[in-house]
């Protein structure tokens, strides 16, 4: 099936333009979204009569258009769409024919051998991060480090080595963590769905984690001692095909979700009868679908901030029961938004313009929107957002494939902002249909303001994402991310090698394949205080992957 449809075909658009060539054809694609979800099919299952027959149609159609004998438009199937972004107007073929099978293992992005860390190496950050994980470091000095083994601390501590009070050290924690890893080998299958998973996240104890997918359920299940336990199942409502994002509230006692819908759902976790309430965003566009990208609880619960189409910030407060602010914060769709810190008072967003905004609530208007700054360097779109949660450094994932590392206290200059809105401008690829056609430029755009850019992971088909690991155990020294071919990608953020590939491997012992399949992995969660990460993978699976001795 795979032979059938090529890269280069799909690389090429139908004339829509009304031109002397042969009067367009309109070919509407349905395909079966339980056929295309399921990974356990083989090739000559999915090749079956009627759809080999459909697909050899398909083909010839794509290469006479090719090659400028037919103007095609292809409708894509709302319904089937499995892509987060909007599309009205866009002339491709339907997600549902094109898993990762289609897409060239050879586009993901090689790292470089040597990556550039001299501008992250000046930076407040690489001496603080060296200073807490037991590393000495000056601005005028080389860094060096004492490192120590889990059994010397451990010996320590019995010894009465440790100080006063015999406990470890933040630094040898961080340091006999690190030693810890989560591994490839023998990771855990927690849950197989016939459905595309789409968000999977820990809430920030670490004893609960909730899971949305194509079925229209939220799932919350109880992770506490390491067990794993189906807590609450909740329907969802107002979902087109998928749920799109979801947090947990800091109190622990409720959830939100987000999907192409006007509403927000927020539905309690616990307690003796089930509430599910709608909070009405009142986009006041009656003729455009509205899609929420992105949500999050504020640091008390008692507004929600939301991400959506159009460029749009909504910020919903609870204690009114009513959206307060309507931003027009970007000039095309915004997918992602996040608080900097627990105060609320600074906000970032980014989207389908490139230009990450970092915007402040004290002086912020409603008639008159501008941002306290921007930060400009990415030659495509950004998928995602992070905050270290300290109102200074974030992270960003992008349709360029690469991670930067940003401080807000170095904004883009306008040549900056500029040239990322003129490389973003020159992209002719659809990131949801196509493949990456394009060269990974590695090459710093005039004006980039950012401390540093990782490579390595690959940003195809929907809003992968990518976060900072958790400060607990790890001093947040590793960023790790999705990946569109069923990897989870580990980052050391300070030297931007890769520490970790997290991929499907086979049980030397029963041969059998062990984590994802080449499919889409969109998101991933570190448990707060234990060294494991869960998954969420467009083959149906939501993967546990710890530490083990390969």
């Amino acid at each position: 099936m795979s032979d059938l449809v090529s890269t280069s075909e799909l690389s090429e658009e139908g004339n829509t333009d009304g031109s002397s060539q042969a009067d367009h054809a309109e070919l509407s694609v349905e395909a079966d979204n339980e056929q295309s979800d399921s990974p356990q099919q083989s090739d000559g299952e999915e090749a079956s009569a009627g759809g080999s027959a459909l697909l050899e149609v398909l083909q010839y159609i794509l290469q006479g258009n090719a090659a400028g004998n037919l103007g095609v438009r292809l409708l894509m199937n709302r319904n089937g769409d499995d892509s987060d972004s909007s599309d009205e107007g866009l002339n491709y073929v339907s997600s549902s024919f094109l898993t990762s099978r289609h897409y060239n293992r050879q586009r993901i992005p090689r790292p470089p051998d040597s990556p550039d860390t001299s501008v992250l190496d000046q930076s407040d950050l690489k001496h603080q991060m060296n200073y807490e994980s037991g590393c000495t470091s000056s601005p005028k000095t080389h860094t060096s480090c004492m490192r120590s083994s889990l059994p010397r601390l451990i010996g320590m501590r019995e010894i009465g080595c440790l100080g006063d009070n015999g406990s470890i050290s933040v630094a040898g924690r961080i340091q006999a963590s690190s030693a810890f890893l989560p591994t490839k080998h023998n990771p855990r299958r927690l849950l197989k769905m016939r459905q595309k998973f789409f968000c999977g996240v820990y809430n920030k104890e670490g004893d609960l984690f909730m899971s949305s997918c194509q079925d229209a359920q939220l799932r919350i299940f109880d992770t506490a001692n390491g067990q794993w336990a189906e807590l609450k199942s909740i329907p969802c409502k107002d979902v087109g095909w998928s749920v799109l994002d979801v947090d947990f509230s800091h109190g622990g006692n409720h959830v939100i979700y987000s999907s192409w819908s006007e509403y927000i759902h927020i539905c309690n976790i616990r307690g003796d009868s089930d509430s599910h309430q709608a909070l009405h965003l009142n986009p006041d566009d009656i003729y455009n679908r509205s899609g929420i990208f992105s949500i999050q609880f504020n640091f008390d619960d008692s507004e929600i901030i939301a991400g959506a189409n159009g460029g749009l910030i909504y910020i919903y407060n609870r204690e009114l029961n009513n959206r307060t602010m309507k931003l027009h914060a970007h000039d095309d769709d915004l997918s992602c938004v996040c608080f900097a810190d627990d105060s609320g008072h600074i906000l970032y967003s980014g989207g389908e313009d490139g230009i990450i905004k970092v915007w402040d609530r004290r002086i912020l208007r409603e008639e008159s929107p501008l941002p306290v700054g921007q930060l400009a360097g990415h030659y495509d779109s950004v998928t995602y957002i992070d905050s270290r949660n300290d109102a200074r450094y974030l992270l960003t994932n992008s349709k360029d494939q690469s991670i930067k590392l940003w401080d807000i206290r170095k904004f883009a200059s306008t040549e900056g902002i500029e040239a990322t809105k003129k490389a973003i401008s020159r992209q002719n690829w659809d990131y949801r249909w196509h493949p990456y056609s394009g060269k990974i430029v590695k090459k710093k755009l005039p004006g980039d303001c950012s401390l540093m850019t990782y490579y390595g992971h690959s940003v195809i088909r929907t809003l992968i994402r990518a976060r900072f690991s958790p400060s607990f155990n790890t001093g947040q020294q590793y960023i790790y991310c999705g990946d569109g071919f069923g990897r989870i990608v580990i980052y050391d953020l300070l030297s931007g090698k890769i520490c970790q590939i997290l991929e499907k491997t086979y049980n030397s012992v029963t041969g059998h394949p062990e984590g994802h399949d080449e499919e889409v992995v969109r998101d991933v969660s570190w448990h707060p205080y234990d060294n494991n990460i869960i998954s969420s993978g467009w083959d149906g699976t939501l993967q546990m992957w710890e530490y083990h001795c390969g």
